[in-house]
């Protein structure tokens, strides 16, 4: 499961690089440069820490919607709860999401080649939670149906099928990139995840108030 509150390549230059006269060469050492047996590791390890924490708590401020990603294999049904997930393009249409390295499902995804996106409704908490959890088929009290090579689940608020066109690493996470082959809208509000609690959308008060008295030409 990949919820938020959670590559680069390097081209190398070609033939020999020339060395810059105003770098110390081998054997001298550069001024204001402390060696690393001088730099208590200990303390990078909690500077790492704690930039970590602070990310997460970051992340954990981001309202993000909530979908249970799915393949089949031989027919039978695989799926996790995600958040990080997005729109990539219009043309062609594209989606964007990460699972973790170690995760069972983009393993299988690797060899099936397609993927299905179940944004969840805002009732659906239940089935957020099933679908983050390992081990028990979490299929067995859940309605679906095989669908552009994924299992579709009854209920959703939108369904996004795709053929996997890419896989790009990310730290310790892989990036799959999906190219849309159909694409369905249901008329319920979304699932949410924000401050690590579930919820779902509400029109902002102060935005309805602006957008009738601009209706009325106020």
């Amino acid at each position: 499961m990949s919820l938020p509150g959670e590559a680069v390549r390097r081209t190398p230059h070609a033939g020999r690089a020339q060395e810059d006269p105003g770098r110390p060469g081998r054997g001298q050492e550069e001024p204001g440069r402390l060696d690393r047996a001088q730099v208590d590791p200990g303390r990078l390890d909690r500077a790492q820490v704690d930039l970590r924490d602070a990310f997460r708590a970051a992340m954990a401020r981001v309202c993000t919607p909530v979908c249970v990603a799915t393949t089949l294999d031989r027919g039978r049904p695989h799926g996790t709860t995600v958040s990080a997930f997005t729109s990539l393009s219009m043309s062609p249409p594209m989606v964007l999401m990460a699972l973790d390295r170690g995760s069972d499902l983009l393993a299988l995804i690797r060899r099936t080649g397609r993927l299905g996106l179940n944004i969840l409704a805002g009732g659906q908490s239940d089935l957020a939670l099933c679908f983050a959890r390992k081990g028990a088929d979490k299929f067995a009290d859940a309605e679906w149906s095989a669908e552009s090579g994924a299992a579709r689940l009854a209920g959703a608020a939108a369904w996004v099928g795709c053929a996997v066109s890419d896989l790009i690493d990310g730290g310790d996470h892989v990036i799959v990139l999906g190219t849309v082959l159909r694409a369905e809208a249901a008329d319920a509000a979304p699932l949410t995840y924000h401050a690590r609690t579930f919820g779902t959308h509400c029109p902002n008060a102060d935005c309805l108030n602006a957008a009738c008295a601009c209706s009325r030409g106020v």
